[in-house]
């Protein structure tokens, strides 16, 4: 893998696209794509793997730079996800804007991100509101947790209509971690909503 100042891995993007595709039999195994670090030519490469998924991500003021990155994995039959990442940066009217910027790119999903797992649960729901009005594209959430409403967030994103919720096994994430997967899976059984997680 290149260190552009981002940390070193312990093995090239081609040893794990490998690794992963040798023994993932169920599931789309998939890689975050931040243009700019990532290269378009990277995205040659996990075609080459058979990669299921992509997420695009850009801050939510720099969708434009997604562009070519989304065009490519979706010659390539890849689904694209949009992350927006600091969506709070936009009020949820603009934000829903710019939603219709990547869906005329391609993108299959659009993700509200909360970057710094500073936003409320009421702040979340308006953002999958605003969005609706504007698209049907499938929605999905990432939160944080630094101040403990991962969960909160992502049972208000899921109220709100959102398709899709990033969580992490014990939180395990950047920051203060993301959204408890134990924890989250719990409160949808609470709820009686069904998510095939035994």
């Amino acid at each position: 893998a290149r260190n552009l100042g981002h940390g070193q891995t312990a093995q090239t993007d081609e040893e794990y696209l490998i690794a992963a595709k040798n023994v993932l039999s169920k599931s789309k195994f998939g890689m975050f794509c931040i243009p700019g670090i990532a290269r378009l030519e990277d995205i040659d490469l996990a075609a080459k793997y058979g990669i299921g998924f992509i997420r695009i991500g850009t801050d939510v003021n720099k969708i434009e730079s997604s562009k070519e990155f989304v065009k490519k994995a979706k010659d390539y039959g890849i689904q694209v996800a949009a992350n927006y990442m600091k969506s709070y940066a936009l009020s949820p009217e603009k934000f829903a804007e710019k939603v219709k910027v990547s869906e005329s790119f391609g993108a299959d999903i659009i993700y509200v991100v909360d970057s710094a797992g500073g936003m409320f649960p009421e702040q979340v729901s308006k953002y999958f509101k605003e969005i609706k009005k504007k698209s049907e594209i499938q929605m999905g959430f990432h939160g944080h947790d630094n101040l403990g409403l991962a969960i909160a967030n992502s049972l208000a994103a899921i109220e709100s209509g959102a398709d899709i919720i990033d969580c992490s096994l014990q939180g395990l994430g950047r920051s203060a971690g993301n959204a408890c997967t134990e924890i989250l899976v719990a409160a949808l059984t609470k709820k009686n909503i069904e998510t095939g997680i035994n």
